[in-house]
């Protein structure tokens, strides 16, 4: 591939590429709309605006104190604070920075697809088409929602370009950019796409060293593997300082212990699910639209969004013809084999594995550690919708470059594979007829008409600039489906501040909220003014509420079940939680709890209505705890004995701590009911400072602070043992007098990952260094 100023090489197509989602979103580039879904609203925004707000302070964003009682910040991977594009948080306002983040994985998505196809050897429009159909694709689009898996599937093509082009020319140049793109997909957000990725990486490596191999008759090729294997070490290792704190906060959380096959493989795609490559409004939309008029339905949207991975007729086309005439051997010679068979490969691999439990090679997927274990299978489509988009240029480019005697021959391949097309779509209408995909509607037709206009730019391809009315068809396609899948609302009603939590802000801290939500499709003024799921943090209030793949176990284990396999995803409903006999919220240090209108909870006699109107009603907590005292007996126990005796009430944790260490290490203890002034304060997110008067006994204090690895304290500066207590919580054994009780979140995994971070970092600057050097001496 020729340099920026070689002709080949259109030098404005990916800048072109790049600002086409700001032009089509243009409403969202300037400020006047935004994206607000689901996770959007519940999870993205209160998190990424809670960090930022945090590195504005002064503060690093290490410990979020905000959500289920306090979690890790850096180590919540979701939160993605390494990965670039986030970065805007800091410099934008939030609602603009979220628009921008979500534009730019589209531009990311596109750039990478058009550089992988440049790299195998399309021609320019091939590779735009390429482009604009994955970057346009229905994984991508209907991900919009799931910010940090959009992230992660941008990514797929840029992965592979870097590994291809490592391949084709092995050295440190191209092997630390490979590493780069690596780690860059890894601190994009979410483990899963990566994870496939790199499979799918292996597959595509392996394949090619095989071919490779057995034309050569050579087995060099088979160094390619460790090679790869080299590429992730180094990338992850550049990664480590957002890898090693999110292991960490994994292994807390109720996914750590693995999850059943019917637990994993649930998101499969199955069935009428495969329709969705044809009409991708079969199963409806998260808005109402022109394709689907109904409102929009949960259920429905993630199913859609879980198994998506339209890339428009005219691709599926471009692209089977692209496997046909691959498959005939009737590609030009200009194009190498090596890499498509390995792409045919990766296009194999991301069906199977989508398919999960519908065929058996889901069972053995399963078997496979880490990568078995990640729910929801049908996010492999990722893979197919890559390689499908790089066959659709394949194709393209291949029926544009056939010579004349051999045109005939790809014609009728062309409408072979356009036929196919076809009695596949119309198989689907006539299998689906009602309610799915009624004739006169448009979410029927209108697939209709595209495959009619895919046939008449095929019947003129060989015209000059015909091609491009196939590239127009491909983004009209997927350009409208973009733009009308994801429903938006104003900036306003993300940013404003209702009367209910104006006057929670009012209260003296500190104090933590629960909110009993029943459902998660709140608009977003109601779902602020009621704190649902995640919303406390985007305000700064501490809730024991939160929405994240990674709750904490414990957490979930005391507040709900042992036997829950999944998290809870902020949803509380018990009625115990709110009677005076029940302490737990008590023990958590909640002082509000917030009921929707439509809620059956109803509090006890230690609750009373201090806020009402008509969106929310909030309890005052009459008998708190507060956020630090201390018990007047000590028993040792077993996590299991403590969890039991908890949630069966047996024992009053207002009079007696359950901690997990032997008496040794505790001590004599003096159980006297004698009061002392107790007074929290919290500096920073990672940072707690109580202050004790008049204390005249030894006794342990119970600290409202969930046991983390990481937390440090400090009695007068001394570094005193944290003990776990109450299964979720801390506590630390005072002695009698006025002391001051210090602690400090300095979590161990964050300074491991910044250290192999920063080799790994060196590593690759010297030896980039030593090459130069080398270069300048020859």
């Amino acid at each position: 591939m020729k340099g920026f100023r070689g002709r080949p090489f259109v030098w404005w197509t990916p800048f072109v590429i790049a600002v086409l989602p700001f032009v089509v979103f243009w409403q969202h580039t300037l400020g006047l709309r935004t994206f607000y879904y689901h996770d959007i609203q519940y999870y993205f925004y209160p998190y990424h605006k809670i960090a930022a707000d945090t590195l504005r302070s002064g503060t690093l964003p290490l410990w979020n104190p905000y959500a289920f009682s306090g979690i890790p910040l850096l180590g919540d991977g979701q939160t993605a604070l390494l990965y670039p594009p986030n970065w805007l948080f800091l410099l934008l306002p939030a609602v603009l920075a979220l628009n921008c983040v979500i534009l730019l994985q589209f531009s990311l998505a596109g750039v990478g697809a058009w550089l992988y196809g440049r790299v195998v050897g399309l021609r320019p429009l091939a590779a735009l088409l390429a482009a604009l159909a994955f970057m346009g694709s229905g994984f991508l689009t209907t991900r919009v929602v799931h910010l940090s898996i959009m992230a992660g599937g941008a990514l797929v093509p840029l992965v592979f370009w870097s590994v291809e082009r490592l391949l084709q020319r092995q050295n440190v140049r191209r092997f630390a950019v490979a590493a780069g793109c690596v780690a860059l997909q890894a601190v994009a957000g979410h483990p899963q796409v990566p994870v496939y990725t790199a499979f799918a990486a292996g597959v595509y490596v392996l394949v090619q060293a095989v071919v490779a191999a057995a034309q050569s008759r050579s087995p060099r090729s088979l160094a390619w593997l460790p090679l790869l294997g080299g590429v992730y070490v180094a990338g992850y290792a550049l990664a480590a300082l957002q890898i090693v704190p999110w292991f960490e906060f994994a292994s807390f959380s109720p996914r750590a212990a693995g999850a059943s096959f019917p637990f994993v493989t649930y998101h499969s795609v199955r069935g009428a699910d495969w329709w969705l490559w044809l009409f991708p409004y079969s199963l409806g939309s998260a808005t109402p639209n022109w394709f689907w008029a109904n409102g929009p339905d949960l259920g429905r949207a993630i199913q859609v969004w879980e198994r998506s991975a339209y890339v428009g007729v005219t691709t599926l086309v471009l692209g089977a013809s692209g496997l046909a005439l691959w498959a005939a051997r009737r590609l030009p010679t200009a194009l190498p084999r090596r890499p498509l068979w390995a792409l045919v490969a990766v296009l194999v691999v991301g069906l199977l594995v989508a398919a999960g439990d519908s065929t058996p090679f889901g069972r053995l997927v399963y078997l496979l550690p880490v990568m078995g274990k990640l729910r929801a299978y049908a996010r492999a489509v990722v893979l197919a919708s890559f390689a499908l988009s790089i066959l659709a240029g394949v194709g393209l480019h291949a029926l544009l470059a056939l010579p004349a005697p051999s045109w005939r021959r790809g014609r009728t391949v062309m409408w072979a594979t356009w036929a196919s097309v076809a009695a596949l779509m119309g198989t689907g209408v006539a299998w689906a007829q009602a309610p799915a995909l009624p004739l006169n509607a448009p979410r029927t037709w209108w697939p209709l008409v595209l495959l009619l206009a895919t046939g008449l730019g095929l019947a003129v391809l060989r015209r000059p600039k015909a091609a491009w009315f196939l590239v127009a068809l491909v983004a009209l396609d997927l350009g409208i489906y973009a733009a009308a899948f994801n429903p938006t609302t104003t900036p306003a009603a993300l940013t404003g501040t209702p009367p209910s939590v104006q006057w929670l802000e009012a209260q003296a801290p500190p104090f933590r909220t629960a909110s009993f939500i029943r459902t998660d499709t709140l608009a977003p003024p109601v779902a602020q003014a009621q704190l649902a799921l995640s919303w406390g943090m985007a305000y700064g209030l501490s809730s024991i509420n939160g929405f994240n793949s990674l709750q904490p176990r414990r957490y979930t284990d005391l507040l709900f079940s042992p036997e829950t396999e999944d998290v809870s995803y902020g949803f509380l409903g018990d009625q115990r939680l709110v009677q005076a006999e029940y302490p737990l919220l008590n023990l958590l240090d909640v002082n509000y709890v917030l009921l929707q209108p439509e809620s059956t909870v109803v509090p006890g006699a230690t609750w009373e209505a201090a806020y009402r109107d008509d969106t929310v009603t909030i309890y005052r907590n009459l008998r708190p705890w507060g956020r630090a005292f201390f018990v007047n007996e000590v028993q040792t126990v077993t996590p299991t004995l403590a969890l039991q005796r908890l949630r069966d009430n047996s024992v009053n944790p207002r009079r007696v701590a359950l901690v997990e260490a032997d008496q040794a290490t505790l001590g004599r203890l003096q159980g006297v009911p004698t009061p002392a002034d107790v007074t929290v304060t919290e500096p920073t997110p990672n940072e707690m400072r109580i202050t004790i008067r008049n204390h005249p006994y030894r006794r342990l204090l119970v600290i409202s602070l969930p046991w983390f690895p990481g937390w440090e304290a400090r009695l007068d500066g001394a570094v005193v043992p944290l003990l776990r207590t109450d299964y979720v919580l801390s506590g630390v054994i005072v002695p009698p007098g006025d002391h001051t009780v210090e602690l400090r979140y300095r979590p161990r995994s964050v300074m491991w990952g910044a250290a192999i971070s920063g080799v790994a970092v060196l590593g690759l600057a010297l030896a980039l260094g030593r090459k130069r050097q080398r270069g300048r001496m020859a």
